[in-house]
């Protein structure tokens, strides 16, 4: 995002802001939420602290480069606000906007213990993507939905996790998911907390025909 399209949306990235950051307690710590939003969403090859510093104060006679980077620094890495209560409000926000279809979850292992593995589920259906011509599937996806379910269902159900693909794309390369260099495990959580929150906003702008047409 440009400055130029940064500006115009300034007042809708400030209003959805105050919505999200409402459970941070002081109003300088929820300033600089918004502060770190601009940001990310600023067009920029690194997402990390000191290049967005250095690009928000450009243009602003005014801006102290190193302050702002010494004050973005504290609000991540050490301010004690709660990134889960952030969070659930995202939830519930992008819960009553989009109205998910599923939920997916990234793949991950579990040590296996004993004769039962932990969340194991009764599969009930094998489904396989095999294209015209190929000697054999390409894809294969479980699922414990139930016997009656329609194969349209499941196949709509199965290419969901192309959507969820294309935003962790974003979520990383636009938006700087991977990028932060802290060393706290608090300032990691903050992080991607924000960076959540900048993806949301940047959903709902897409979402939304009036903002489409004013940007």
């Amino acid at each position: 995002m440009t400055p130029i399209q940064l500006r115009r949306i300034r007042t809708r990235l400030v209003t959805f802001a105050e919505d999200l950051f409402q459970s941070i307690p002081r109003k300088d710590q929820r300033h600089r939420g918004q502060t770190y939003l601009r940001g990310l969403l600023l067009d920029g090859k690194r997402k990390s602290i000191q290049p967005m510093a250095a690009r928000l104060a450009r243009g602003d006679p005014a801006a102290d480069a190193y302050a702002l980077e010494q004050a973005l620094q504290q609000f991540v890495n050490q301010s004690p606000w709660d990134p889960v209560s952030v969070r659930q409000r995202l939830a519930e926000r992008m819960t009553a906007a989009i109205g998910p279809q599923a939920w997916v979850i990234d793949d991950t292992g579990f040590p296996k213990f004993g004769r039962h593995s932990v969340g194991e589920l009764p599969v009930r259906w094998l489904l396989a993507e095999w294209p015209h011509g190929a000697p054999e599937p390409v894809k294969y996806w479980l699922a414990s939905l139930p016997q009656t379910t329609p194969l349209e269902r499941l196949v709509g159900l199965a290419k969901l996790r192309w959507r969820v693909e294309h935003d962790y794309r974003e979520l990383k390369d636009a938006l700087g998911l991977d990028h932060f260099e802290g060393r706290s495990f608090k300032g990691w959580h903050h992080h991607v907390t924000l960076v959540s929150v900048a993806h949301a906003f940047v959903t709902l702008e897409r979402l939304d025909p009036k903002a489409a047409a004013s940007a």
